[in-house]
């Protein structure tokens, strides 16, 4: 049998198996492939997602149709997709955060099972933040992260509280009457609702794929260009967006 699949233990991937009750009837729940796959994909992005700190537990913000749009080949929908992720919360491979910042944000983060799936005597990505630390790599989970945005404990309600590591916040598109109301204030030309629209189709992200960040900087590029083009994500997005696929 092959010893690793996408960089983990094929021996334990298959222990995973629990069995439930849907419509009356049992139903075996295992992992496959395509949960590797995703896994995988989570991993690699995981140093360079944005991230929240929750009960002393690091969480990234999961972009659902980003990772649909990096690995076609899979075929997955966002329903399928969040049910294999939910799969996987089940089996304690990840974890789950549900934020509320100005919407409704799904948080991942690894879960105590994770690191059975991490081949000790075979794998060789370097990067796999649950490396163990005696083979020679720091324990990237445990590293304080750059991109950590906020700290929250869920005990206190008090504000005052909370401790933020990084000042850029989530991001949260803005209403029509919000885009709408900026462009009065700055006295600009360009239509409220073709600038709302296009973004809101993308789901806030640019052509090349970057999310959008601010969405107020677009407006100066839209204002500066006055067709309603996309801008170039050129300027304060530099982080690149890889494609291991």
């Amino acid at each position: 049998m092959r010893y690793t699949i996408e960089g983990f233990s094929q021996t334990e991937a298959i222990k995973f198996r629990h069995t439930e009750i849907v419509n009356g009837k049992e139903k075996v729940v295992t992992l496959d492939c395509t949960d590797l796959v995703i896994l995988r994909w989570f991993v690699d992005f995981w140093p360079n997602m944005m991230k929240v700190e929750i009960g002393g537990r690091q969480y990234a913000w999961l972009s659902y149709k980003a990772l649909i749009e990096d690995m076609p080949l899979i075929g997955i929908k966002k329903g399928m997709l969040a049910l294999r992720l939910k799969k996987m919360v089940g089996f304690g491979i990840l974890s789950h955060q549900t934020v509320k910042s100005g919407g409704t944000f799904s948080y991942y983060g690894f879960g105590p099972e994770y690191a059975r799936l991490i081949d000790t005597n075979h794998a060789k990505d370097i990067n796999d933040p649950a490396q163990p630390v005696n083979e020679g790599m720091t324990n990237k989970l445990d590293t304080p992260q750059q991109n950590v945005v906020d700290q929250i404990d869920p005990s206190t309600k008090d504000s005052s509280t909370r401790k933020t590591n990084n000042s850029r916040k989530p991001f949260v598109p803005p209403t029509i009457e919000e885009v709408q109301a900026h462009i009065e204030a700055k006295g600009y030309h360009f239509d409220a609702r073709q600038f709302f629209d296009y973004y809101e189709a993308s789901d806030w992200h640019f052509k090349n794929g970057k999310p959008v960040k601010n969405w107020k900087q677009c407006c100066v590029t839209w204002e500066r260009n006055h067709k309603g083009d996309e801008p170039s994500g050129q300027g304060e997005f530099d982080v690149e967006r890889y494609n291991y696929f």
